[in-house]
């Protein structure tokens, strides 16, 4: 487990695990595609955009739904980009836009309470090589404990 952090767990717990796979691309009219980075998101019309981020939430929540993934107190994340070709692109842009709207769908799913800093205690990126069959980001999504987190009552 290559996860930052990893100390954080208590020492002999054995944390719930699951990777979920994702797409790059999803559909955005009948003959177009949409990538998932950020130079589109931002040049993207709002109204496309929910209807994209909607869209993209959906997928998460089958693939959910059919691994059984239970409810989580909280949970690190780790993303892992698997590209086409060997053009080269920044990690972060791809994985910012995927994180964003894979959370929303994992609350909307009722898998996290929340989205913010005590239920997602992190997220790292990190390039995965190439799979010219199956371009995709894979989600590793690890329990981690409550216990003696900080809050600001």
């Amino acid at each position: 487990m290559n996860l930052a952090c990893d100390s954080d767990l208590p020492f002999n717990s054995v944390p719930y695990e699951v990777v979920i796979p994702l797409p790059l691309r999803i559909q955005r009219t009948k003959a177009k595609m949409w990538s998932l980075n950020l130079n589109l998101y931002r040049n993207t019309y709002h109204r496309s955009l929910n209807t994209l981020k909607q869209n993209y939430k959906d997928i998460v929540m089958k693939q959910l739904r059919e691994m059984e993934v239970p409810q989580l107190q909280a949970c690190k994340l780790r993303f892992k980009v698997f590209a086409k070709d060997k053009r080269r692109f920044d990690i972060a842009n791809i994985t910012s836009v995927v994180e964003k709207f894979a959370v929303d769908g994992m609350v909307e799913y009722g898998m996290i309470r929340d989205d913010n800093y005590y239920y997602v205690r992190g997220s790292s990126c990190c390039f995965g090589g190439f799979d010219k069959q199956n371009p995709r980001c894979e989600m590793r999504i690890t329990e981690v404990p409550l216990d003696d987190y900080p809050t600001f009552n």
